[in-house]
């Protein structure tokens, strides 16, 4: 259902016959309507929100919170000796060393996250520059051989 507007405009814009009659409809009102231009019973209030509950500011969502609890570090041990390493790498670690030990689903997990990361690489790679061809080559090298024979001006031999 849509919202009535406190003035009925837009039905009285649009029952008017002629461009003079629209033009009297809105010459009487109290301020200019219009593209941007709201009716100012329909404006927002100064302090108003149409979202009172919505997210608070400040308030993290959950890739966020994931990012910052597997770049935590850690302390382990391994062969005696004292690590560090983030939660993150600890974790992949151990996928790998599942898939390494015959799980299946660990090693199709590991092998679609390497797949998913070698396509993220590729999509913000570089473009590889084309090959030189001959034509590219006697086009150097004529340049070569113009700047080495022009003369450099303003220079003297004195």
């Amino acid at each position: 259902m849509k919202a009535k507007s406190p003035l009925g405009l837009k039905r009285r814009l649009q029952a008017a016959g002629s461009a003079e009659e629209r033009q009297q409809i809105l010459d009487g009102l109290p301020h200019e309507v219009g593209f941007g231009k709201p009716p100012t019973a329909t404006r927002f209030k100064p302090g108003e929100t149409r979202n009172p509950k919505g997210r608070p500011r400040g308030s993290k969502n959950v890739t966020t919170i994931l990012r910052k609890e597997a770049d935590e570090k850690m302390e382990f041990v391994e062969d005696g000796k004292r690590k560090k390493m983030t939660k993150m790498e600890i974790a992949t670690r151990q996928q790998i060393n599942k898939a390494v030990k015959g799980d299946t689903k660990a090693y199709a997990h590991a092998f679609d996250a390497l797949r998913k990361e070698e396509a993220r690489a590729e999509q913000y790679a570089a473009p590889a520059a084309p090959p030189f061809d001959s034509r590219d080559l006697e086009a150097m090298t004529s340049l070569v051989t113009f700047y080495e024979s022009a003369e450099v001006v303003g220079e003297s031999d004195d």
